[in-house]
């Protein structure tokens, strides 16, 4: 499920999908920039961070139950057949 522009909808998915994944995306959807997280990591979801930080400005969050399904998500939103992350994160090592 990708998630622009509603942060409060994309927090409602990750409380409900703790052993979720999610690649946080440039807003542009280029690849360049799509790095792999646990549902669970301090670095995609935090109470410290303001109101629209999430999905509002810079990025997007693609969300997933397993990263086989984010493999086909990305396909799908990016138009790429290949669908790499372009790193993974070192806090949460998904």
């Amino acid at each position: 499920m990708l998630f622009k522009d509603d942060d409060a909808a994309y927090l409602d998915w990750l409380n409900a999908h703790p052993d979720g994944y999610v690649v946080n995306l440039s807003r542009s959807l280029s690849g360049d920039y799509a790095v792999l997280h646990r549902a669970q990591c301090g670095g995609i979801r935090s109470e410290k961070v303001k109101p629209g930080a999430y999905t509002e400005r810079g990025y997007v969050k693609l969300c997933g139950v397993s990263i086989v399904e984010l493999r086909r998500l990305m396909s799908e939103v990016q138009g790429r057949p290949d669908a790499d992350f372009s790193k993974t994160c070192g806090n949460c090592c998904p």
